[in-house]
């Protein structure tokens, strides 16, 4: 077994008609292209730009060094293939409503595309003013009704619309008609899968002055017209300065809060990805430093040392950080006893409630006192044997 030391990797900037100017400034990036709708930061495809696997894709270091990065687990599921895909983005102009398949489905009617299906989260990390998301339908109705509806153009009422505020974490499973409305930028969690079907777009048209494609016949098959899925995750606390924001069959999410050096470690099966979110801090792993700043991500794979220190940088801000893994067990972080800040998370499995979202809007938009800082961890979480939560029908 190898050991492989944390890598960064060369971002990738996305233009869509429906971003803005936000994201770039944000993140301080003077090359980035106008508009800028979306920044991939961990991705199959990107660049490696330090540590021992510099110069490779991501992809190519799978490839080499398999299971010493990813893991067994994803291995198994997805082959020499990244499973994940980390990303900001910037809604400038609302998102076109769509869905996604889930595997089951993508396997079977996309194989072409070798994607998978595409489960997501998204952390809110700035809104505008009442800023909301589409998520699923407001009631139960028939898939033949789903279908009268979008063949009517009357599907709109049926949207459900979720107001969201900054430090929102909201749980997208396969099969959930959704959007990204306007105002809104956000970190967001997927399956590395780009199929997407569109059910309605604004009429938009794309560079060409042609209609962007809708995907109606699909959408009507993948999507779930059943009950309403709980959207925004409620905060479920792991320990001090430690919570949970998503746990799915994918991913698990989490946010750290401290204020002064941390220790805490990666499962012993599973990859980890951190992104900044806010702030800036130094990471500790082994005898290696890593100096991350606002929007920056750092993998880690399997081999690397389990323990990391954090050392937040002295600026009066709060850091964030953002951690991905693929295991298959629940993961515990493990801290120093001085880990002491406030922080916000979600589960996708409870319902929210006004009281805990409020609270958890509280905690998370609240800026800590100088030298608080807050990291949020996203983990990537193995495939349980079952079939899907949420089935698609």
């Amino acid at each position: 077994m190898s050991r492989l030391h944390p890598f960064r990797l060369v971002r990738r900037y996305e233009s869509r008609l429906w971003g803005g100017n936000q994201l770039a400034t944000w993140l301080n990036l003077t090359d980035a292209p106008t508009p800028l709708a979306e920044t991939w930061e961990v991705y199959n495809d990107n660049q490696i730009r330090d540590g021992d696997l510099a110069g490779q894709t991501l992809r190519q270091a799978v490839i080499t060094h398999g299971a010493d990065l990813v893991g067994a687990r994803s291995l198994q599921r997805y082959g020499h293939e990244f499973p994940l895909l980390a990303k900001f983005i910037d809604a400038n102009q609302s998102l076109s409503v769509q869905v996604h398949p889930d595997d089951a489905y993508a396997h079977r009617y996309e194989a072409a595309s070798g994607f998978h299906g595409k489960t997501e989260a998204w952390h809110i990390i700035a809104t505008t003013g009442h800023n909301d998301v589409i998520h699923g339908l407001t009631h139960a109705i028939s898939r033949d009704e789903y279908a009268h509806a979008i063949a009517t153009n009357t599907l709109a009422p049926l949207l459900r619309h979720i107001p969201v505020v900054a430090g929102d974490t909201v749980f997208v499973p396969a099969g959930t008609i959704h959007a990204i409305n306007a105002g809104i930028l956000l970190f967001e969690i997927q399956q590395t899968s780009d199929l997407t079907y569109r059910v309605y777009d604004y009429a938009r048209r794309d560079a060409h002055g042609t209609l962007r494609e809708l995907h109606i016949p699909q959408a009507i098959a993948v999507s779930h017209t059943g009950d309403p899925l709980p959207a925004i995750t409620i905060p479920v606390v792991r320990a001090l300065g430690h919570v949970e924001l998503v746990r799915s069959d994918f991913f698990v999410m989490e946010k750290i809060t401290a204020t002064a050096v941390t220790t805490w470690q990666r499962p012993a099966d599973s990859f980890q990805i951190i992104t900044v979110i806010d702030g800036a801090a130094t990471l500790n792993v082994a005898d290696q430093h890593y100096a991350l700043h606002c929007g920056d991500s750092l993998a880690r794979g399997l081999t690397t040392n389990r323990h990391a220190d954090t050392h937040p940088s002295p600026v009066p801000r709060r850091m964030g950080i953002l951690a991905l893994q693929y295991s298959n067990r629940h993961i515990h972080g493990e801290r120093k006893s001085d880990f002491n800040g406030k922080t916000a998370l979600g589960h996708q499995n409870r319902p929210p409630t006004h009281h805990l979202r409020r609270h958890a809007e509280r905690l998370a938009s609240s800026r800590p006192k100088s030298g608080v800082r807050t990291c949020l961890a996203l983990r990537s979480f193995r495939p349980h044997p079952r079939q899907p939560r949420w089935p698609l029908l």
